[in-house]
C-alpha cells in the first residue's frame, strides 16, 4: 500500500478507532448532527448553482447559463464536496459570490453594491485563508476600471469593499483583542516552536506594537494566518500514514490550485476589460 512504510501489526484496528469511537461510543446522535452540518453546505451549493445560471445567463444568454450550471453541477470536486460539512466549498462559493460583486461594484457603483461585496469577500475570508488570492483579482478589477473611465473613483470604491469586508472579517471573530500573555500555553495558539507566533513576519511587528500585555486585535485571525503561513510548502504532514510516512505534501497541490486561480481570475478579468473597450469603441463608431 505505502512502499518503504511498516505499519504496526494493529494499524488497521488503529485507523478504525476514530470512527468507532464517533458512533459507537458517543451518546450524541451523530448522524443527526452530521445531516445538520451538511445542510447548510448544501444549501449553500444550491444557492451558488442558481447565481451561476443567473449571472452567465445575464452575460452570454441562456444556453452559456445552462452550460456553466451543467459544468458546475456535474463537476465531481463539486458534488463530493458539496455533500459534506467542510469549509472548501463554502470558500469557493464566497469567493465567487465576491468577484461577481465587486464586479458589478466597480460596473456601476452604488452602496448597496459596494456594501454586498464587502460583506462577500470578508465572508470568503471568514471561511478560510485561501480567499486572500481574490486581493490581487480585485486589485485588477479596480485598475480596469480606472483605466477605462480615466478616473480615480474605483480607487475609492476599492476603499470601501476593503472596509466592509473587514468589518464583517471582525464580526466573524466577535471584534476580539486578546493580549500574547493572556494565551501562553494555551493549545490552540502555541506552535511546535514554543512561540504563538512562528514567521517572524508577524511576529515581529505584533510584539514590536502591542508587547507582551496590551490587547491584540483578532489574535486568533492572526494566528491562524500565521499557521497557514508556517504550513504552506512544508514537506511532508506528521498526520499522514499514522506519522510513519513524511514524503507526501499537498504544498505543490496548493501552490497549483493558487496559480490556477490567479490565471483564470486575471484571464476573465482582461477578457472583461477587452469586452468593454471593444463595446466602447463601437458606440463611438
Amino acid at each position: 500500500m505505502a512502499p518503504g512504510v511498516d505499519f504496526p501489526s494493529a494499524w488497521r484496528d488503529l485507523l478504525h478507532f476514530p470512527v468507532q469511537f464517533f458512533y459507537c461510543h458517543n451518546g450524541a446522535d451523530q448522524a443527526r448532527n452530521l445531516f445538520l452540518a451538511r445542510l447548510p453546505v448544501v444549501l449553500l451549493a444550491l444557492l451558488l448553482d442558481a447565481a451561476l445560471y443567473r449571472i452567465v445567463g445575464k452575460l452570454g444568454g441562456r444556453w452559456a447559463g445552462l452550460t456553466a450550471l451543467g459544468l458546475a453541477a456535474f463537476d465531481p470536486s463539486a458534488i463530493a464536496s458539496a455533500a459534506t460539512a467542510n469549509l472548501d466549498f463554502p470558500n469557493t462559493a464566497f469567493s465567487f459570490f465576491a468577484l461577481v460583486a465587486a464586479f458589478r461594484a466597480f460596473e456601476e457603483p452604488g452602496a448597496w453594491r459596494t456594501l454586498l461585496a464587502g460583506a462577500a469577500l470578508g465572508a470568503a475570508l471568514l471561511t478560510k485563508f485561501t480567499a486572500l488570492l481574490l486581493g490581487p483579482a480585485v486589485l485588477l478589477l479596480c485598475a480596469a476600471a480606472a483605466f477605462e473611465r480615466k478616473s480615480w473613483r474605483p480607487l475609492g470604491t476599492l476603499g470601501l469593499i476593503a472596509l466592509c469586508a473587514f468589518s464583517t472579517f471582525a464580526a466573524g471573530y466577535g471584534f476580539e483583542t486578546r493580549s500574547l500573555e493572556s494565551v501562553k500555553g494555551h493549545s490552540k495558539y502555541m506552535g511546535r516552536s514554543g512561540a504563538i507566533l512562528e514567521r517572524s513576519a508577524l511576529r515581529a511587528p505584533v510584539e514590536g506594537l502591542f508587547g507582551e500585555k496590551v490587547g491584540v486585535p483578532l489574535l486568533t485571525a492572526v494566528k491562524g494566518l500565521d499557521h497557514t503561513l508556517s504550513e504552506t510548502g512544508q514537506i511532508g504532514h506528521r498526520g499522514y500514514l499514522l506519522g510513519r510516512a513524511r514524503r507526501w505534501s499537498s504544498g505543490p497541490t496548493r501552490t497549483r490550485g493558487a496559480a490556477s486561480a490567479l490565471m483564470w481570475d486575471g484571464s476573465t478579468i482582461i477578457w472583461w476589460f477587452w469586452r468593454r473597450s471593444c463595446r466602447s469603441r463601437r458606440s463611438r463608431c
